[in-house]
């Protein structure tokens, strides 16, 4: 994900995951308007990439393996968390898993 202006830190790069689900909570925090928590999609603000947000959030790699079927398949997902946010990085399907 790519910000430019005034409201970003410029030359800015940083592994912590975003997702366009995260768009709308920090434009609205950019321009000072706040938005209601409706439903459970609601994102996150960016708040690495504006200029006295702090850089290095931490965040986890996860992978959450499903029961397997009689057939032997299972489904793996693979994604990253910060705090309660998920971004969902491979879903997959096989015996092997993904990759395999």
């Amino acid at each position: 994900m790519a910000a430019i202006g005034p409201d970003f830190k410029k030359r800015f790069v940083d592994d912590a995951p975003v997702g366009n689900v995260d768009i709308a909570p920090t434009l609205a925090r950019v321009m000072g308007v706040t938005l209601p928590a409706i439903g459970m999609l609601r994102g996150r603000v960016i708040s690495e990439r504006c200029p006295a947000g702090r850089a290095g959030r931490v965040f986890e790699r996860r992978v959450a393996p499903l029961d397997p079927s009689p057939s032997g398949n299972a489904t793996i997902l693979r994604y990253q968390q910060i705090g309660s946010q998920r971004y969902v990085d491979e879903a997959c399907r096989g015996r092997m898993g993904c990759g395999g």
